[in-house]
């Protein structure tokens, strides 16, 4: 098996073409975006209370490509599809959208909880420490993971390796949904936030908790990053006499055949996300089978990549199995993804352009993807020491995980 070591490789203006066979398109079709209490008036003066993509076929045609068969959203699907089709050739054709990566790959151990990261040179100066978590609600099993456990601990005399990468497929998305929504085209805008979710993602899939094939969602979006301001293809719904709209629960649904073509036509460029799903399938497959090559003689076709049939993990800062996205911070650092590829982190660590994704990378045959879950106080206090941080700030990063109430 080739291991090798290096510090930055960086991919400028990444052939979109070559995305493409690595889109994940179920998470396109599960898409929802609800408005608020203030929803937007139509240009046709109604207002929309709901804006509802979410098609999901029932067993047996739930996911793609069977939810075309389906009898109730197989016909809308079809279309929803084809109009993303017709979007990623023309993004492709005129290069609407730049993608942009960063890798890195360098010697490392694990030092009980942590893992401690080596210059690439060999000299065995430490860059850096990366702080994992470990489970502490009771299981049925007696394993209690941490992502520590998955490279070899320094006192084996072992030499390890850890990965990671940031990509994103968003630049120039704004500024094209930003024309779109002053044309009044929503609908593009929508479809291509989409496109270019499932493009970046494709480079780098975020990943899937709790040992299953769907990742976090991520959008987690993909990730919780963006996950505020990300916009999905919808289905405006304007009651007020508009036709076909049928109520379900407090939901008016309207099929998007029907939708005003210019309100719905600015998000339609977000559909553009479906690049950057594809953008981290593909560039974690080069890992393993070139850039580090743990995996030369990998075998396995689109689905079953898409289904992670294939060994090791890429987990992210923000998810359950590393719920703390303050370690995103040491990420940058060793990547050097804002100066690399332009990818910046916000005061929040939310990642910039919104159709990014980055994630650490481990080559363990063992390694498996697993949820932190709840923690208690005397870890969250060994974790602040590890981190040289106060335990208030951890309590603050780590408001969802916590197992007691830091306010009592």
């Amino acid at each position: 098996m080739r291991l090798a070591a290096f510090c930055c490789q960086v991919f400028e203006e990444y052939p979109l073409g070559e995305l493409l066979p690595f889109i994940d398109w179920n998470p396109f079709f599960q898409a929802r975006l609800a408005y608020s209490s203030c929803p937007p008036v139509l240009p046709h003066g109604k207002r929309a209370l709901r804006c509802v993509w979410q098609l999901r076929g029932k067993y047996p045609n739930r996911g793609y490509p069977k939810i075309f068969k389906d009898e109730a959203v197989g016909g809308e699907a079809k279309k929803l599809h084809d109009d993303a089709l017709k979007l990623i050739n023309e993004i492709v054709e005129k290069k609407m959208l730049t993608a942009k990566g960063v890798v890195g790959i360098w010697p490392a151990n694990s030092v009980g909880d942590d893992i401690e990261v080596y210059s690439a040179d060999g000299s065995g100066a430490v860059l850096g420490t990366f702080h994992t978590l470990r489970q502490q609600e009771e299981r049925e099993d007696t394993t209690y993971y941490a992502m520590s456990d998955f490279i070899a601990p320094k006192s084996s005399g072992k030499k390890d390796y850890i990965g990671a990468f940031a990509v994103s497929t968003g630049f120039g998305c704004e500024e094209i949904c930003a024309k779109l929504r002053k044309e009044n085209d929503d609908y593009r805008g929508i479809m291509m936030e989409a496109v270019a979710d499932r493009l970046a993602e494709a480079r780098a899939r975020p990943p899937p908790p709790l040992h299953s094939s769907l990742y976090d969602r991520f959008s987690a979006c993909v990730q919780s990053t963006a996950a505020s301001s990300r916009r999905s293809l919808g289905a405006v719904c304007a009651c007020d006499g508009q036709p076909a709209c049928t109520r379900v629960g407090n939901d008016h649904r309207l099929p998007a055949s029907s939708i005003p073509m210019r309100y719905v036509a600015t998000r339609m460029i977000r559909a553009v996300d479906a690049s950057l799903s594809a953008f981290a399938e593909l560039l974690h497959y080069k890992m393993r089978t070139e850039l580090w090559g743990y995996a030369p003689d990998e075998k396995v076709d689109i689905d079953d990549m898409l289904k992670v049939k294939y060994t090791g993990i890429r987990p992210a800062p923000g998810y359950p199995t590393q719920p703390d996205h303050t370690e995103k911070n040491l990420m940058w650092k060793l990547l050097g993804a804002e100066s690399a590829a332009g990818i910046k982190l916000t005061d929040s660590l939310a990642m910039l352009p919104a159709a990014s994704v980055s994630a650490l990378v481990f080559a363990n045959p063992c390694s498996t993807y697993f949820q932190v879950g709840k923690i208690c106080k005397d870890q969250v206090v060994e974790y602040a020491g590890r981190k040289n941080m106060s335990v208030e700030e951890v309590e603050k990063w780590m408001g969802p995980y916590l197992g007691y109430d830091d306010k009592a």
